[in-house]
């Protein structure tokens, strides 16, 4: 396989094999295509998690809140938002 790469990459790989850590351009992309690898299957998925997707997984967590604990939350936080989170005064007084 020919692939093409830019100049600012040519010259890291021309840097790389001169310094001698590396003996051929084939070791040098094997082992960045090999940490590349190790990168992806390390990082934790974003989009689901044991097939279950964010908003399944956010129910999961609000069905194990006891309802005491949602009882002490203000009923017009959505109202009141910069007051709770920001300390804001409260728009309705």
């Amino acid at each position: 396989m020919a692939i093409s790469v830019s100049p600012e990459l040519e010259r890291l790989i021309a840097e790389k094999l001169q310094s001698g850590e590396y003996r051929s351009a084939e070791e040098l992309i094997r082992e960045g295509l090999s940490l590349l690898d190790a990168k992806e299957k390390a990082a934790p998925s974003a989009v689901s998690h044991n097939g279950q997707s964010i908003a399944e997984m956010a129910a999961a967590i609000a069905k194990s809140v006891p309802d005491e604990e949602w009882d002490r939350l203000p009923t017009d936080f959505s109202k009141e938002v910069d007051h709770y989170l920001y300390g804001a005064p409260k728009s309705s007084q």
